[in-house]
């Protein structure tokens, strides 16, 4: 928009696309501490992360899909079926005229 990232957070929070506005929206389920910049520890970064993923993965395991998407399609109005988007992935794209159903 601006030809330039210096107005990326201005913009994100204007948007309400920062972290705590999609948490706060219920858009984020777990956010894994980035401290001041990951890149300057990726080691304890990824670890983080794996253990955040660990513990999402764990709470899901035996709960049956159907209530999976049920519940996930209750939490963020206008979601779509998970088959129906991996349907139009699997489409080749048909030059600029492309679009997700």
């Amino acid at each position: 928009m601006h030809r330039t990232t210096d107005f990326a957070a201005q913009l994100a929070d204007a948007q309400g696309v920062n972290v705590a506005a999609l948490y706060t929206n219920g858009l984020v389920d777990h956010i894994v501490d980035e401290r001041d910049d990951a890149s300057l520890e990726p080691r304890e970064f990824c670890a983080r992360m794996a253990r955040a993923i660990e513990y999402e993965l764990g709470s899901l395991a035996g709960v049956p899909v159907s209530e999976l998407l049920a519940a996930r399609s209750r939490e963020v109005p206008g979601a779509r079926r998970v088959g129906a988007r991996v349907r139009a992935a699997e489409r080749p794209r048909q030059g600029p005229s492309f679009r997700w159903d």
